[in-house]
């Protein structure tokens, strides 16, 4: 409402983004622009999901607080509510996504494309998970906004975002950390269907449906502790 660009938000933030990482990493580093480029777009749009449902996950029950206290309503809602958004966005930058693997590798094959969808469902049902836990524990602890900041600034470098994971594997305990790190798992699953037009590794799911589990059962279960109290800390 009343923004002058309105959607084309979505699209600036992750393509000026990638712009200026390219840009010092073609000049400084040699990389090929035409194959680093869409590797960059994704991971930063990939990024994007998840900074925006853990911190939009933050503030869900403050802002749905006037709701909440004149009707009882499924406190689940309220991260869905920035899931879906978070999800949105991503959805406006999948076409340019597309275009942009098309123009540089080819279009996907359809088997790379039917497990791209997969991969976007389990997607959104970790960022929900992600924006579900977070506002619990900020309901709690306010300080908690701050200090996922600051953790997802530090992830952010721990994960193969916008440089190649072979980079990060070669480094002392690099490959350790590729292996623990779920959303490395979680950004192959989105990544390696449309740049390799074939599904992701059957180690990627694992890991991946795993930690969408693990999130889903730590909702669940602070969701039935904190139901009927949450509205009192508010």
């Amino acid at each position: 409402r009343r923004s002058v660009l309105g959607l084309g938000w979505s699209l600036l933030k992750p393509v000026g983004m990638t712009s200026v990482i390219c840009i010092i990493f073609t000049t400084v580093f040699q990389a090929d622009l035409l194959q680093f480029a869409p590797f960059v777009l994704i991971g930063m749009t990939f990024w994007g999901f998840i900074t925006e449902t853990v911190l939009g996950g933050c503030l869900a029950f403050y802002a749905g607080e006037g709701y909440l206290r004149q009707a009882k309503l499924p406190l689940a809602i309220f991260p869905l509510r920035v899931a879906l958004g978070a999800g949105f966005h991503f959805a406006v930058m999948l076409p340019v996504i597309l275009l942009a693997v098309m123009l540089t590798s080819g279009p996907p094959s359809l088997v790379a494309l039917l497990s791209l969808a997969s991969s976007l469902v389990l997607l959104f049902v970790v960022g929900w998970g992600l924006a579900l836990l977070s506002g619990l524990v900020t309901v709690a602890f306010p300080d908690m906004k701050h200090i996922l900041e600051l953790t997802l600034q530090i992830v952010f470098y721990l994960t193969p975002i916008i440089y190649p994971p072979a980079v990060l594997a070669e480094q002392r305990f690099g490959s350790w950390i590729l292996q623990m790190n779920p959303f490395s798992h979680l950004l192959a699953l989105v990544r390696t269907p449309l740049l390799e037009s074939a599904p992701a590794s059957l180690e990627a799911w694992i890991v991946g449906l795993i930690f969408a589990l693990v999130l889903l059962g730590l909702s669940i279960f602070g969701l039935s502790r904190t139901e009927k109290r949450l509205i009192f800390w508010l």
